[in-house]
């Protein structure tokens, strides 16, 4: 049976996890807590926040941390238990839903807040997907997408060797992978097969999300090191990670 998406994640539930655990023990939770604070209030009591493609719940724990009532949700079910483990002293607080983030999931206007990290790469359908995650936020509300250009390497030689120095020289200085060679090959090839793949970012999501109406569209490009410890940002630095944060209007 070949390979796919899904499936790849289920596999990767657990090294995945691994990873999350390590961002919290080496005081990231609280990075990127602060860096959604020039975002969102650091007090969400009372607020509703959907966190898209949630893996293993680090952005659903922040914002249940800030007192939110939390959406964790992903179309892993492996994932899904490992968001269940680490969020478990917020029983009652986090809600636990397994479904396609580019399926209709939820009523429109029913989160205050919607979150997604290194989700939008993998995405079929994204003008129809942008335009679905908007239907689901309130008005004024704001959408936050934490993502890279993962793979945009793998259509230019050069830049294929150069993607793999960086990951080499970030290995050599601590990075772990947690994951084999040959299924961080696996994942390149599932990636050739994604649209994303082959997109400027964040540009490609501007225009779209200018098209659908939002504001005040911002974008902050390479926050690798605000969130991430220096042998991540050398492997992944010619893919760094960006933020764009917009908000739905009032009319």
């Amino acid at each position: 049976m070949n390979l796919t998406l899904d499936k790849y994640w289920q596999n990767r539930a657990k090294t995945y996890d691994d990873g999350v655990l390590e961002e919290i023990d080496h005081g990231h939770k609280d990075d990127w807590a602060e860096l959604f604070s020039s975002y969102l209030p650091r007090d969400l009591t009372g607020k509703k926040v959907l966190d898209l493609g949630c893996g293993p719940g680090l952005f659903s724990l922040i914002m249940a941390e800030k007192g939110a009532s939390v959406t964790a949700f992903d179309k892993s079910e492996k994932m899904l238990e490992m968001a269940r483990k680490n969020l478990k002293d917020f029983e009652g607080q986090v809600q636990f839903v397994e479904g396609d983030c580019e399926e209709n999931s939820f009523e429109n206007e029913s989160f205050d807040y919607i979150l997604s990290r290194n989700l939008t790469w993998m995405l079929s359908y994204p003008s129809t997907t942008y335009k679905l995650w908007k239907s689901y936020l309130k008005k004024g509300g704001k959408l936050i997408i934490v993502d890279a250009a993962w793979y945009s390497y793998v259509w230019c030689e050069n830049y294929s060797k150069l993607a793999a120095k960086n990951l080499k020289e970030g290995i050599n200085s601590g990075y772990d992978m947690r994951v084999s060679f040959e299924e961080a090959d696996q994942c390149e090839n599932l990636a050739k097969d994604m649209p994303m793949t082959y997109v400027k970012r964040p540009d490609f999501d501007l225009a779209i999300l200018d098209k659908l109406g939002f504001e005040s569209i911002e974008i902050k490009e390479n926050i690798d090191p605000l969130v991430y410890d220096e042998s991540f940002q050398i492997a992944y630095r010619s893919s760094p990670s960006f933020i764009i944060v917009c908000k739905k209007g009032d009319d």
